[in-house]
């Protein structure tokens, strides 16, 4: 049984770069609003605030880019 090589994203428009830069951006900001609102509460809270911040943001900027990018 042969081993599955790694997927590897190439494109010649930068389409998929743009497309990463962007999710990194925007789930880097939803994670830092939700720790700042979980803050509030505590530790914990901050910690799995963030986490969720961090998985609407990589959702709306895939939707985003797909949007846009066509």
């Amino acid at each position: 049984m042969r081993s599955v090589p790694a997927r590897i994203d190439v494109s010649t428009n930068r389409s998929v770069g743009m497309t990463k830069m962007l999710v990194f951006l925007v789930a880097t900001i939803g994670s830092a609003i939700g720790w700042w609102v979980g803050a509030f509460i505590g530790t914990m809270s901050a910690f799995f605030l963030s986490v969720v911040g961090m998985a609407a943001g990589v959702y709306v900027a895939r939707r985003l880019a797909a949007e846009y990018a066509g």
